[in-house]
């Protein structure tokens, strides 16, 4: 009979499978764990995280419009964002604002 013999680049692979299908799985899910903990963490600390951002971010429109600091596409970017972030917190406005 026969014996067979299995190279080296048998076992390269099956050593290899762990650690480029099963180990990128695993850390994807504690990531997916630790961003659901901190947005549940987060979500407690919403009242203040609210009007500290409603603070910062009329600090960066007055230094963008009345001190005039920075160019014409930082003016531009400030308003951007600071029309995005009124349209993401309206919802969260009105719950208050309705309760």
């Amino acid at each position: 009979m026969s014996q067979t013999r299995h190279s080296p680049t048998v076992f390269a692979a099956l050593a290899a499978v762990p650690w480029c299908c099963v180990l990128p799985a695993l850390l994807s899910l504690l990531s997916l764990t630790g961003t659901v903990i901190a947005r549940l963490w987060l979500v407690r600390l919403n009242w203040v995280l609210l009007p500290l951002s409603a603070v910062l971010l009329g600090r960066s429109l007055w230094l963008v419009q009345v001190r005039r600091q920075g160019r014409s596409l930082t003016r531009r970017v400030t308003w951007a964002t600071a029309v995005l972030v009124i349209a993401l917190w309206a919802p969260r406005i009105w719950v208050w604002v309705a309760l």
